[in-house]
């Protein structure tokens, strides 16, 4: 069967050209909407700057994480680190709470070294109680800086 029918014509020509009246009516009101929404959930979403890095709790409650020299200089004293240890999944027991006490730096290593304050109990952020082992390692993130997804993306709103 053949089709029996000019693409050039123009009744063809008057199909394709008319734009469909839903469109006209709500595509606007549509694309409004969706990016107030957006605006909205960008404004509750927050984001963090953070220094991560490899970390090491001996046995005398001494913690020492391990950083490149990447923002090493909006690391002070008394910042909390978040550590997820290798023996204690985040997921199953929280993570660990510690404290900057200072910054050093490791010649042999040639690293910077973030030294923790003495922790002489494990409690996780799930009030878990972890035992002590003789050497406990894992990710220890330092959070910098908060900010709201909207002002890291639009700075300008920061004012509003």
């Amino acid at each position: 069967m053949a089709n029996n029918f000019e693409l050039r014509s123009e009744e063809v020509q008057a199909v394709l050209k008319k734009t469909p009246p839903i469109i006209t009516r709500w595509g606007a009101t549509a694309i409004f909407i969706v990016t107030i929404c957006l605006y909205v959930v960008s404004f509750f979403i927050h984001v963090y700057d953070k220094v991560e890095g490899r970390f090491v709790l001996s046995n005398d409650g001494i913690g020492k994480m391990y950083i490149s020299a990447q923002n090493t200089g909006l690391i002070k004293p008394g910042q909390d680190i978040l550590v997820e240890l290798e023996n204690y999944p985040s997921s199953t027991f929280g993570q660990l709470m510690a404290k900057v006490d200072y910054l050093d730096f490791d010649e042999k290593k040639e690293e910077y070294v973030v030294i923790a304050k003495k922790l002489d109990s494990l409690y996780t952020t799930f009030n878990i109680t972890i035992e002590r082992l003789p050497l406990l390692s894992g990710k220890g993130a330092i959070i910098l800086n908060e900010k709201k997804f909207l002002h890291k993306i639009l700075p300008f709103t920061q004012n509003f």
